[in-house]
């Protein structure tokens, strides 16, 4: 629950407050343990600002396992990088595809068995391998845990400034064969891929 990562949910839960989204479904959120102590916490901060009006708002925590969810299979999986740390691997139900997020991580068995298969391994690569920091992969770190769970297509994303002037591509090129992709916004994949 770093700042990084929940940033946008005050604004996400205040843009729904405009009228032109009332009688929207429900804005389901779903999440390690902890979510909802830290939706108070937004709370308390905006009360009047963040409560939802014109829409439901559906919270799910969910620890390491498994969950059926909207025609999906989601399993939560523990990660090297605080104590409340999960990777998530969501196929769905239809079709069978494989999408796996690591969220951030270090190298851990858990990388490996949530990308295990996958369609796409949407993975952190926070440095580049010149500014190796604890709790965080490198491109290479996380092309290796991409060989290893056999995934087709490697995602890199959460780049910090130390990225600039690296090529990431390369890094990752030396540890996995299959394909690589530097995340950007309002990047998409059609999954399965073919």
């Amino acid at each position: 629950y770093h700042t990084d990562h929940t940033g946008g949910l005050p604004e996400i839960l205040f843009a729904l407050r405009n009228p032109r989204y009332a009688g929207r479904g429900p804005l389901r959120l779903v999440g390690a343990p902890g979510l909802a102590d830290l939706l108070q916490g937004i709370r308390r901060a905006w009360p009047r600002w963040t409560e939802p009006s014109g829409f439901a708002l559906d919270l799910r925590e969910i620890g390491p396992g498994t969950l059926e969810l909207d025609g999906a299979v989601v399993t939560a999986v523990p990660v090297e990088h605080t104590a409340a740390s999960l990777a998530y691997r969501v196929r769905e139900t239809a079709t069978g595809a494989v999408a796996a997020f690591s969220g951030d991580a270090d190298t851990c068995p858990g990388l490996a068995e949530v990308a295990r298969d996958a369609d796409l391994f949407v993975c952190e690569a926070a440095f580049p391998e010149a500014h190796r920091t604890p709790g965080h992969l490198t491109p290479r770190l996380a092309a290796e845990a991409a060989a290893a769970a056999r995934c087709r297509t490697l995602c890199l994303t959460h780049f910090y400034p130390e990225c600039t002037g690296h090529d990431l591509l390369a890094e990752a090129r030396a540890a996995f064969a299959g394909e690589i992709v530097l995340a950007h916004d309002l990047l998409a994949f059609a999954l399965p891929r073919p």
